[in-house]
């Protein structure tokens, strides 16, 4: 289910003189209501409020007139036919219907009464996609089944023992990023089904393939009585070859598709997707933003993205050890960061934020600072990694990530100097690929003390010292609105 922030922005408030008044807009989290009863007029004013919420229905947008007297009623109208609100007592609830992705704004009219006096006001209702965790937050034991299956061409390859190695590799790495809150259990591994179908019978590309071999194996595994269905996250596992599946494995919320053999780093990669979050991108250009280009999955300072060695260790029990972060919006995004570790940006000012990795599940400690920005819907995520892996990086410390929409919940690194490689090194290199030359001008994108970074035409990010404090690395960061 989607979540969604909403805005109400009052366009016209006026009483039964007719008195126009004028408009307001109210902070993240913060609901204002200048309603009032002035004498014998009845004043519907700065209505205004900004919500980030959960949008299913019965959901509480706002409170509207909690300054009107206890006799006067309210109304609303509007709206359209994607998503409907009503009023119970003065609380504004999301209606049965939710509003489709390309339907975010339209407009509502608020009429308040009290004997024959009576405030009308048109507010404008501004729905996009939050930028905070928008889903449950995944925290516990996460219960998964694992569903291998031969294809009448082919066998499928990874014997019990190879799948507890990587259920051993998923639930390290998973417990080290959550601080210890999320792990998979029960992590059922199934036995391997028979299906009646060749991999030249798999469709091709994402989603017919993955949905293919969802439904048909699915089905295998509730005809051999696997109640697959008491198991919140799913795997379905298959011989790999011959097969388009949209990439060599395939994850999103909830379920993931690995074909056998897999490398076991690219399978936890996969299993992360499972819970909510894309891939850790970069924007590359002359300047930290808006730059000239995204370019996907080479952020070389975390998971999701293109992390370098010495990253990832193979064990002798044939598990995987893997350092490499995930990064702060990601952990907030699935829940393991708390609101209560997140500090909104609302006006300059100094903040400290601690190390990603130390322990956020002190209560108050602030491990990331964010900024949304209303009219251009993203947010922007100020973190502190100072022991980030990969020998190739030329600095650790701050980062600042743009989350530019809900969907697939991708990252996108600034980087803290753009253009330190001139354009024409990043120009195709026979001895170099252009890959690998993007990802090199990301290894300094980190702020160390005394770095800026501008985040053009919204804010300005300067790293002013760093320090420890009872063993907790911090940041003392200034941030500058503009």
């Amino acid at each position: 289910m989607s979540r969604w922030a909403g805005v109400l922005l009052l366009l016209a408030a006026c009483g039964s003189a007719e008195e126009a008044t004028d408009a307001s807009m109210g902070r993240p989290d913060a609901s204002t209501d200048a309603s009032r009863d002035e004498g014998g007029m009845l004043v519907l004013a700065g209505l205004s409020a900004v919500a980030e919420s959960d949008m299913r229905a019965g959901t509480v947008l706002a409170t509207l007139g909690a300054s009107l007297p206890e006799t006067a009623t309210l109304e609303v109208s509007g709206g359209n036919e994607a998503m409907l609100f009503e009023l119970r007592g003065r609380d504004l609830i999301v209606g049965d219907r939710v509003l489709p992705d390309e339907r975010r704004g339209f407009t509502l009219d608020v009429t308040a009464r009290d004997g024959l006096r009576e405030a009308r006001a048109t507010a404008m209702v501004q729905l996009f996609p939050a930028h905070g965790p928008a889903q449950d937050a995944r925290i516990g034991a996460q219960s998964l089944i694992w569903l291998r299956a031969n294809f009448t061409s082919a066998a499928h390859r990874d014997s019990p023992g190879f799948v507890d190695a990587v259920r051993t590799s998923i639930n390290r790495y998973v417990r080290a990023q959550s601080y210890g809150q999320a792990w998979f259990e029960p992590f059922e591994i199934a036995p391997v089904l028979e299906a009646d179908f060749a991999n030249t019978e798999v469709p091709r590309g994402n989603p017919a393939a993955p949905n293919f071999l969802e439904e048909r194996i699915g089905r295998l595994a509730r005809d051999a009585g696997l109640d697959i269905d008491a198991f919140a996250y799913k795997v379905y596992s298959f011989p790999a070859g011959g097969l388009d599946i949209g990439g060599g494995a395939l994850g999103r919320s909830y379920a993931a598709w690995i074909p056998d053999q897999t490398w076991t780093p690219g399978t936890v990669h996969e299993m992360i997707h499972t819970l909510g979050v894309g891939h850790a991108e970069v924007r590359l250009g002359t300047a930290s933003f808006p730059g000239s280009r995204i370019v996907a999955g080479i952020d070389p300072y975390f998971f999701m993205g293109s992390e370098r060695s010495p990253s990832k260790e193979e064990l002798a029990d044939a598990s995987w050890r893997i350092d490499a972060p995930l990064n702060a919006p990601m952990r907030h995004r699935i829940g393991w960061i708390r609101p209560s570790n997140v500090i909104d940006v609302e006006a300059s000012g100094e903040f400290r934020v601690f190390d990603v990795d130390t322990d956020a599940r002190v209560p108050g400690r602030p491990m990331m600072l964010r900024y949304i920005d209303l009219l251009g819907r993203r947010g922007f995520m100020v973190s502190y990694t100072p022991g980030a892996t990969g020998e190739v990086l030329v600095t650790r410390g701050v980062t600042v990530h743009e989350i530019p929409d809900e969907r697939g919940f991708p990252t996108l690194l600034l980087d803290g100097r753009p253009d330190s490689i001139p354009e024409e090194e990043l120009a195709e290199d026979p001895a170099r690929s252009q890959l690998l030359n993007q990802l090199a001008e990301c290894h300094d994108a980190a702020l160390e003390t005394g770095d800026a970074m501008d985040v053009t035409g919204l804010l300005r990010v300067e790293v002013l010292r760093e320090g420890d404090l009872g063993g907790a690395r911090f940041a003392d960061v200034r941030i500058d609105l503009d």
